[in-house]
């Protein structure tokens, strides 16, 4: 089967996004596809991914007459590049509509849109006019799919996707356990937390962990992914990184004692998700606190501490957390990875993705 996956993220830039693309196609690839990745925006026109097609790079300060001109011209580009290609289902990670794109699509082949999050609260955020777009032209997009693949229960069962009643298929976030080369083997004398976030994603919680790390004074706290600017506290026993790669990533997190997963999605008024964090503190061998319900994942496991999904939940379970530290001392780390690997590994979830799509491509 030849497969097109689309985009409108930045493919020249390695992050955790572009990260996951690749994992994904390289399984796909596995099973005997064939994978093109097309990105409608790049910051730069050299792709990370190596067979990405970049078909156009970012501008800024543009008007937005000229935005939409550019945006047509990057739909007629793709379009060639689909001809080309002659995929046989295009896989579309959501997106804004771009005029002229299902047209594009339909001139090839059937798509199917992998739902990541709820696009009307995230637009809202937003200025007004961005938000006043995605309202009213989404549905284009989203009715002329043939299906959908969604992250979680929550939002394929929300009434902004269910609506459109598509044939539909649930497929939490993976990690490719394979890969992991630096898995935790003991506990450190002084405990050690780790945590991955993002600059401006409120829901991830850091000032939740920082609350933590303020109580907490004799842990240390592991921060990837924010500066000591970014972060704006004076925790002594707290320690940044920035960016780093998934290697030196998976480093650090096998040199800590528990991971910290998101802690406030409540903030974007969510209660489920799969947070690729949580998969690869797993795949490290690291036991994880939690501030949500995981699509996959079991929070009664021993080594699954779930504190709840609201404003509180960590000053409220300092006593909780306490606890679960003690008792992470008599944990098999092996068989975090061993129990999670069958359930959360690339393997395992991508070739329920590929059957999906097999079975998508031929309906009308």
């Amino acid at each position: 089967m030849r497969i097109a996956y689309i985009l409108d993220d930045d493919i020249s830039t390695r992050t955790g996004v572009v990260n996951k693309i690749d994992s994904k196609i390289r399984q796909w690839e596995k099973y005997g596809n064939q994978v093109q990745v097309f990105s409608l925006r790049s910051k730069k026109d050299i792709s990370c991914i190596y067979n990405g097609v970049i078909i156009s790079t970012l501008s800024i300060n543009k008007s937005i007459f000229r935005k939409f001109f550019a945006q047509y011209k990057n739909i007629k580009t793709l379009r060639k590049e689909l001809i080309h290609f002659k995929p046989d289902i295009i896989y579309l990670r959501h997106m804004k509509y771009y005029i002229g794109i299902v047209s594009a699509f339909n001139s090839v082949c059937n798509y199917v849109i992998e739902l990541n999050s709820n696009d009307l609260a995230e637009s809202k955020r937003n200025n007004i006019l961005v938000h006043l777009y995605n309202k009213l032209t989404r549905s284009i997009l989203l009715k002329h799919a043939a299906g959908f693949v969604s992250v979680s229960h929550e939002l394929i069962h929300s009434p902004i996707f269910s609506k459109y009643k598509k044939p539909f298929i649930v497929v939490g976030n993976g990690y490719d356990f394979n890969s992991a080369q630096y898995i935790h083997k003991e506990n450190n004398k002084i405990v050690r937390f780790v945590f991955i976030g993002t600059p401006q994603q409120s829901w991830h919680g850091i000032d939740k962990v920082i609350t933590m790390a303020k109580y907490f004074k004799n842990y240390e706290f592991h921060i990837i992914g924010m500066t000591n600017q970014e972060l704006q506290t004076t925790a002594s026993n707290i320690t940044t990184y920035g960016y780093l790669t998934q290697e030196k990533s998976e480093e650090i997190i096998a040199s800590c004692d528990i991971g910290i997963s998101t802690l406030a999605l409540h903030r974007k008024n969510m209660t489920e998700a799969c947070p690729l964090k949580s998969r690869q503190y797993l795949a490290c061998g690291l036991p994880i606190i939690i501030g949500y319900k995981d699509t996959d994942i079991n929070e009664n496991l021993e080594y699954i501490l779930s504190i709840g999904n609201y404003e509180s939940n960590v000053s409220d379970n300092f006593e909780k957390i306490e606890n679960f530290i003690k008792e992470i001392k008599k944990i098999n780390f092996d068989k975090i990875r061993i129990d999670m690997k069958s359930l959360l590994d690339y393997e395992n979830k991508e070739l329920k993705r590929v059957e999906f799509m097999r079975l998508i491509k031929g309906k009308k």
